[in-house]
């Protein structure tokens, strides 16, 4: 509801209320709260909460330290009368602490000495031990008490406060009731002023402040053109308590400001914007402007959008508006809209002695007919406005200069809409006068400033009549469907997901069909704001009954203007008061190529046939705006009877006792504590209360009494349907949502259809779109008595009314079944075995393990039409553990992809032994496989038996045909397989491959026409189709004579080379049990499309026996035989000739090495192309070998020999970069793409760098990029012109190569020049500590040997000790040097082992050195060096030293750790640090990329404990969340954060600052995406989705997203996939470049 007032005229809401309500409230609820400190978190703020639970755990109490003089106060924002304070003490422990606590009231702030007034006395032991509620009387000889503060506090002793709820109990409430009685709306005396049309709202993105700032809550945030009046939200400015707050707008350049629109706080404190001024002018000094309008009054502080319109329809001009209350307090501000001209105002310096000023551009004192009257006028008392007598005409055409003296009083109106027309009388209130050719003149109107030509009449009875109705659009663009604009959400925001949306195009339209004639008055239009709001240019709305609505009359006055077009609610009326008659209502651009978006069209009209003659010289008056009202706008039957009373009704979930029977007893009262006659709901996302009266009723209206205590706005969106459908989303709306005012009313009349009844069973009250509870303390359903039976018939489910075919049979029985896990030998098949025992102890029911969704699953063996599932539940205990099960129904095992099957099955349902889930209520659902799935953590799912309902017969006559499956062929798809070149992993009686691919379907082994290996392990058979095809699916005949059985777990795989098991996709899925049997059986390789191979291999997986096929037919597109064969790909360029290798003996590295083949054996000349002369890596992500030449030269080319034994394959993806620095990424490429397939399975693969021009650079590196694979490389030549002499080659920087694999002496291991002791100054532990020998002393940096110089660490003798330093990060370790210590005992570092690694657990990191450790002849010196690895590195984050076997004491003198600096270092990163199992990955990060998301725009799914999501890019990593620097949403289903950056950017990695105070854990299955598109799922993966493993305890989590490469996108979102739980992150740095 809208309240507006405007200055010297207050529109005042008369209303005789019967018997005033005097029971006292509690006024202390949601108000601002501080104690003198806090302890476990436990804030203040817990004591005002709403939620008296005593118990601490609970988190709903208070605790300050234990201090002296502990205290804690409210401030009720202004002086009020309190009767009582009540004080809940805790219960679980503790209650003596409040003993001698004091409870003081009164106006000051100071705690000290004696300015507040003590209530009661101070707490007494009796109190105490009395009751945990503790209730101290305020008042001295009846009289109350009366002050802003309240505080509680304990004096002279020291004590830990705490308080788990305080209530402030006064009678001083404000009362606004609308309906008194039923059907009766009691209509206030109205006046309206005009202001011009095509105002718009000039606020957003101009500059603001306030007087102070309350947390985040900015003064911008009141101009972010968001009017959510929740402060939750994070949308409302709010300054700090303080005297005579205020709030101010810059304009930057003087307007005309008529009006001034405030959106007020409604989750609570609304009333604290009483008193609040406005005020414009030019002066930065507020109180040197013009006041607009007279101060907020009582009468509407409690309504959401407060209008202030300035001087009845006069302007003020001004640069600045203010906002001020005129008192101490808080001003809250949601939104702050300015409707001005939109031509900035000609200010006008008044002459000297012309009172008042200039305001506008027209001359001061003068009225110009059809224009607004200018003022002020000098010499005239007031804002220019002046007396003329009811009907009194105003003079002709002409100026009139008014004559000083005249009375300043407003025109008695209402003043007639739109242009004032000289020579004609004004009307009178009751009395309107219509103007030929002008808006019909009535009272009432449109909001003005809203698109809207003046103010136009609309009865107090229409209503929106688009609601949900059936809407079409010329396309669809970006997932905005027609039908989002009917769907009751007014986002503004296309991100919300509620607008439509087509594409670009000529002429695009969109309509909604009213399915009957309606009269129609006004259309309301919510235009997009998030971008684009101009497209609504020249859009035209077209009213009529032709569905070619072309043809259909224009509703407006044409085609919407630029002002109008970019407003977020545009009202247009389509004949000022006389409707158009249609059921069609359109809009379109037409002529134009553009884009059409709409977030929401509203119709407002009544059903053409309702439309009754209206006597407009007799009629009442209507308006439309803040006051919809009538005299008796829904008349109601004389005797209806509360159906509800005693029945038997449902709700989502139950707390605090609240059943849902409590909303049925009879009972109005109002307090949930007091009368414990109220339901109560847990907090979750649309909770809901549903009742079934037994019989199908005449339903009028439904009466809800609120809970009144606490908490009335949580009935804000609540949705009231009535309807005979069990699932109540498919009832009708009784009534419209409750919103705003209404919400916060104890007694709610909602009439379901103006009068007419709505014929309907089931009654429901649901939150909609929030996460909130759901508190009823009554629910009244009044009915006629007249009963309908059901027009529904009869069905055997509890779930579903909804028919299904009598002849379906139960398809499920001793069908394979899986599940999550096992519990006490309680398998899945038990749930498949036609056992309806519902007692656990009779062996027929499954048992999960406690687990986070568990779930069982049925494979049917084929595609069935499924139209429900029957559950029989556990009844001998625990029934309820199925609350929150759904059943999902899916083409494939892995549930990829799936559809629900009813509803989840709720609380009600759950108790029930058989439960039945009617899938799409009549219709099936197509599906192979059936889960049973329980949503939560630490859950356990029984089922005693689950029955699929389908039709038969239950055992399969035939294979069903490809046309069967859901997934559509091409029908003209070939067998490409037969004839072609066949082999197998075995031959067994003679039966070769060739015979699968004979074109002969006979399925008896004997008549010689079926392949068959020997009984082996994984048998296979594999055919090369010759080429590569796009395969759709393969058909096996299979053996019928004999064993069909045996294609149990067959799987097909398609791949590029015969090496399936190095690189294959598989066909579809593993062949079942079931299916194992057919003659037929036909994959479908993959329902989205064609997989494309020339391999097809049929593999009998992880299995001993025989692989036996009939016959393989693999399907694509034709033709079957080749016509052509592709000529060989001759390379465009060639090397030059005269040139030489000279990489030959140079020195090499790679990025790691399996077993013995060292990335020598690749330049040593030999190219024999074998594994064993070959260098190899291990297999991981894109591995690299590199050369230093030793000096730059130009190359022209370099020639790989490719491994032949085997393999060769696997070179695909190399490629050959150049350049003078080590780091390949800042080389250049030597060739011109990434090897092929077909050039990687060459022998020898020669790449030409320039075509013909040379390449200048001292390092050569090959690497295999974006993949996993392991790189072998036979031999590698390097290619330059002979003539060119080189000096002498310098060493590399990772040192000379002296080693001689052939030498009889030891070798002398290389090692880089430049390292550097990484060891100092990091973090070191070790097994225990003796003689003050604690870790550190072994990296202090002083290699006194001699334990007395307390340089030495010592152990414990003790067995394995072990000594370790945290690097910090992963390093590349080439040495390590022990210091031993040498006065005593040296020998006791005998085999000491060192390892290199990145696991805590340091016995998985790999071993430094000798395996056997320190040897008995180094345990001699003094000096000990360890090279880890010969000349190559180690790479890893910890270092550790351990003695291993016997007890014995470890000493270090010093430690030195030789490794890489920071300047050589490759960047490097692991995704996390400390996962097990990883290999070090080369990734590289280029050094401009720098942190692109600091400061930016970020939203997030919801949000908790003022965990704001802009916290998440402050730039402080502080990991306490309670240092106010993390996020934190709900608990919900896939919570999420978005990150906009603006712009795209090209990001290398994102590093998340995890929360650690606790939780850290919970940031599990987290997923970052970026990309281009604000819905986040469409976005490229960025990493790898993150474990707990990966999470837990690891503070700083460092995510790249492509090694060496990068991903693109302007937007950046972390998500929980797939779980529920709350989302908390403490900051995200996104490293990227433009």
């Amino acid at each position: 509801m809208m309240g507006t007032f405007i200055g010297f005229v207050l529109l005042v809401l008369f209303i005789s209320v019967s018997g005033q309500d005097t029971e006292l409230v509690n006024i202390a609820l949601g108000k601002p709260t501080e104690q003198s400190s806090t302890d476990w978190h436990a804030d203040s703020f817990n004591a005002v909460d709403g939620d008296s639970d005593g118990e601490f755990c609970h988190g709903t109490c208070t605790l300050t330290k234990k201090e002296h003089h502990p205290w804690w106060r409210v401030n009720l924002m202004r002086p009020r009368e309190v009767f009582k304070v009540v004080i809940k003490n805790r219960k679980d422990c503790c209650t003596t602490r409040l003993v001698g606590a004091e409870v003081t009231v009164g106006n000051h702030e100071e705690l000290e000495g004696d300015a507040n007034t003590v209530c009661g006395g101070p707490v007494t032991n009796a109190m105490v031990e009395a009751s945990d509620t503790i209730t101290l009387d305020c008042t001295e000889n009846g009289v109350p008490l009366s002050g802003q503060f309240i505080a509680i506090q304990i004096k002279g002793k020291e004590e830990a406060m705490s308080l788990c709820e305080v209530e402030v109990l006064s009678d001083k409430i404000e009362v606004d009731v609308d309906i008194i009685e039923p059907g009766v709306i009691v209509r206030p005396p109205t006046l309206i002023c005009t202001v011009p049309s095509g105002l718009v709202n000039i606020a957003p993105f101009k500059v603001t402040s306030q007087s102070s700032r309350s947390g985040k809550a900015s003064a911008s945030r009141a101009i972010d053109r968001n009017k959510n009046s929740d402060f939750a939200y994070g949308s409302c400015s709010m300054t700090s308590a303080e005297q005579e707050p205020w709030w101010k707008l810059d304009m930057l350049e003087p307007y005309d400001v008529y009006k001034v629109t405030i959106t007020n706080r409604q989750d609570c404190c609304a009333s604290d914007i009483l008193n609040a001024e406005v005020r414009v002018g030019n002066s930065e000094d507020m109180f040197e402007n013009a006041v607009c309008g007279g101060l907020v009054p009582e009468d509407v502080v409690e309504q959401e959008t407060i209008d202030v319109i300035c001087a009845c329809g006069i302007p003020l001009a001004g640069r600045y508006v203010s906002i001020q209350l005129i008192a101490n307090g808080v001003l809250t501000l949601c939104e702050v809209e300015v409707y001005v001209n939109p031509v900035p105002a000609v200010v006008v310096t008044a002459a000297p002695g012309v009172p008042g000023g200039v305001v506008g551009t027209g001359e001061p004192g003068t009225v110009i007919p059809g224009q607004p009257i200018p003022g002020p006028i000098p010499g005239v008392p007031g804002p220019g406005q002046v007396t003329l007598e009811p009907g009194q005409p105003l003079p002709g055409p002409g100026q009139v200069t008014l004559e000083p003296g005249q009375p300043g009083q407003p025109i008695p109106g209402p003043v007639v809409p739109g242009p004032v027309i000289p020579g004609q009388p004004i009307p009178v209130p009751g009395q309107p006068i219509p103007i030929p050719g002008q808006p019909v003149p009535v009272p009432g109107g449109l909001t003005p400033g809203e698109g809207v030509e003046g103010v136009c009449f609309m009865p107090g009875d229409v209503e929106n009549t688009a609601y949900n109705m059936p809407a079409y659009q010329s396309s669809v663009d970006r997932g905005g469907v027609a039908s989002r604009a009917v769907d009751g959400e007014t986002n503004s925001d296309f991100a919300s997901d509620s607008c439509m949306h087509t594409a670009r195009e000529q002429d695009p339209w969109w309509k909604v069909d009213l399915q009957l004639p309606h009269y129609v008055y006004a259309v309301k239009i919510t235009n997009r704001q998030d971008s684009h709001e101009f497209r609504l240019k020249g859009a035209e709305i077209r009213i009529g009954d032709r569905d070619d609505f072309t043809k259909n009359p224009i509703c407006g006055v044409g085609p919407l203007d630029d002002a109008t077009a970019i407003l977020e609610t545009i009202w247009v009326s389509c004949a000022c008061g006389i409707p158009l008659r249609g059921r069609f209502v359109s809009i379109q651009l037409a002529g134009r190529v553009n884009v059409l978006h709409i977030c929401e069209v509203e119709v407002w009209s009544r059903p053409a046939q309702d439309l009754v003659t209206i006597d407009w010289g007799t009629a009442a008056t209507f308006t439309f705006g803040p006051f919809v009202t009538t005299s008796e706008p829904c008349p109601l039957p004389i005797g209806l009877i509360n159906a509800a009373k005693n029945t038997n009704p449902t709700q989502s979930s139950v707390n605090k006792g609240g059943v849902a029977e409590k909303a049925v007893d009879g009972d109005r009262n109002s307090d949930f504590l007091d009368g414990r006659s109220c339901t109560f709901t847990k907090r979750e996302r649309q909770p809901w209360w549903k009742v079934d009266l037994g019989k199908t009723y005449e339903v009028f209206k439904v009466t809800i009494t609120n809970r009144m205590d606490c908490c009335p706005f949580r009935l804000k969106n609540a949705e009231i349907r009535v309807g005979d459908d069990k699932k109540m989303d498919n009832n009708q709306l009784c009534g419209s949502r409750i919103t705003g005012r209404k919400a916060l009313q104890e007694t709610i009349h909602m009439i379901c259809d103006c009068g007419n009844p709505m014929l309907g069973r089931y009654v429901s009250v649901r939150l909609v779109d929030r996460t909130q509870v759901l508190t009823l303390c009554e629910v009244e359903i009044w009915t006629n008595e007249v009963f309908h039976p059901t027009t529904l018939p009869p069905v055997p489910t509890t779930l579903d009314p909804c028919a299904v075919p009598e002849t379906l049979v139960n398809v499920a029985i001793d069908r394979p079944a899986i599940q999550s896990s096992v519990k006490g030998g309680a398998g899945p098949e038990r749930a498949v075995d036609g056992n309806l025992n519902s007692d656990f102890a009779g062996n027929s029911c499954t048992q999960t393990q406690k687990e986070e969704d568990p779930y069982w699953q049925v494979d049917l063996g084929k595609f069935r039409d499924i139209y429900h599932v029957t559950i029989t539940n556990r009844a001998d205990c625990c029934s309820y553990r199925l609350k929150e099960v759904e059943v999902h129904v899916s083409f494939t095992s892995d549930f990829s992809q799936f559809e629900m099957c009813g509803e989840r099955i709720s609380g009600q349902a759950a108790n029930e032994e058989t439960i039945d889930v009617n899938c799409k209520c009549g219709e099936p659902i197509i599906g192979r496989y059936v889960r049973v799935m329980l949503h939560g953590e630490r859950k356990m799912l029984t089922l005693c038996e689950v029955q699929v309902f389908a039709y038969g017969p239950v055992e399969f006559t035939t294979e069903p045909t490809i046309t069967d499956h859901p997934c559509p062929m091409p029908d003209d798809l070939l067998n490409v397989a037969e004839g072609r070149l066949t082999q197998q992993s075995s031959v067994k009686q003679g039966q070769v491959p060739e015979n699968a691919v004979d074109g002969d379907l006979n399925s008896n082994l004997a008549d010689g026409s079926c392949s068959m290996t020997d009984k082996q392990y994984s048998p296979w058979w594999q055919v090369d189709l010759g080429r590569h095809r796009d395969i759709y699916h393969v058909t096996i005949t299979n053996r019928m004579d004999c064993c069909s059985f045996r294609l149990k777990e067959v799987q097909v795989r398609i791949s590029d080379t015969p090496n399936f098991e190095e690189s294959s996709v598989i066909c579809g899925h593993k062949v079942s049990g079931q299916a194992a049997n057919e003659e037929t059986i036909d994959i479908i390789c993959n329902c989205d499309g064609p997989i494309t191979g020339r391999y097809v291999t049929v593999e009998l997986h992880n299995k001993t026996n025989m692989l036996t096929l009939c016959e393989v037919q693999v399907w694509s597109y034709g033709p079957v035989e080749f016509t052509t064969v592709q000529p060989p790909t001759i390379p465009p360029c060639e090397i030059p000739d005269g040139v030489i290798n000279i990489a030959k003996g140079k020195q090499v590295r790679q990025s790691s090495t399996q077993g013995k083949r060292d990335a020598e054996l690749a330049v040593d000349g030999d190219k024999t192309g074998v594994y064993k002369v070959c260098a190899s890596t291990g297999k991981e992500e894109a591995p690299w070998f590199q050369i230093d030449l030793g000096n730059t030269y130009d190359i022209f080319g370099v020639v790989i020999t490719n491994r032949i034994d085997c393999c060769s394959y696997r070179l695909k993806n190399a490629v050959v970069k150049i350049g003078d620095t080590p780091n390949m990424l800042k080389t250049v490429k030597c060739g011109e793409y990434p090897l092929t397939k077909e050039e990687a399975n060459q022998e020898t693969v020669p790449i030409v760098c320039a075509c013909g021009l040379p390449v200048r650079g001292r390092y050569v590196t090959i690497q295999i990029a974006e993949l996993t694979q392991s790189l072998t490389l036979c031999e590698v030549e390097v290619l330059v012109p002979d003539t060119i002499q080189p000096s002498l080659p310098t060493n590399p920087p990772w040192g000379p190569t002296t080693i001689n694999p052939f030498a009889t002496t030891p070798a002398v291991c290389p090692t880089p020049k430049g390292l550097v002791n990484q060891a100092r100054h990091n973090p070191v532990f070790q097994s225990s500590k003796k003689r003050s020998g604690v870790p550190a002393r072994a990296i202090d940096g002083d290699k006194n040997s001699d334990y007395s110089g307390q340089s030495c660490t010592q152990t414990a003798k003790e067995k394995n000790p072990y000594w370790t330093v945290d690097l910090l990060r992963p390093r590349s370790v080439f040495e390590v040097i022990i210091t031993n210590r040498m006065d005593c005992c040296s020998y006791r570092i005998r085999g000491a082992q060192i390892r290199v690694g990145n696991h805590q657990n340091i016995g998985l990191n790999p071993i430094c050195g000798p395996e056997e450790g320190v040897s008995k002849l180094d345990a001699r010196e003094e000096t000990i060096r360890v090279s880890c690895a010969c000349g190559q590195p180690v790479r890893g984050q910890y270092v550790s030293i351990q003695i291993i076997g016997e007890k014995e004491i470890l000493s270090l003198c010093e430690v030195e750790i030789l490794a890489y600096s920071d300047e050589m270092e490759i960047p490097t990163t692991i995704l996390p640090t400390t996962l097990p199992g990883t290999t070090e990955l080369v990734c590289y990060v280029p050094p401009e990329a720098t942190n692109v998301a600091r400061g930016k725009v970020t939203s997030a799914s919801s949000r908790r404990n003022y965990g704001d999501s802009e916290r998440i890019v402050d730039g402080i990593k502080d990991s306490d969340f309670y240092h106010d620097s993390c996020m934190l949403t709900k608990n919900e289903r896939e919570p999420w954060a978005l990150i906009d950056l603006g712009q795209s950017y090209d990001v290398y990695k994102v590093v998340i600052t995890n929360r650690m105070d606790c939780c850290s854990f919970k940031l599990a299955n987290a997923e970052i995406r970026i990309g281009n598109r604000a819905n986040m799922d469409e976005n490229h993966l960025c990493g790898q989705r993150l474990s707990r493993g990966d999470v837990a305890g690891t503070e700083t989590i460092e995510v790249i997203c492509h090694c060496n490469s990068f991903a693109q996108g302007r937007y950046v979102s972390i998500k929980l996939a797939e779980i529920k739980k709350p989302l908390s992150i403490c900051e995200v740095e996104v490293y990227g470049v433009p």
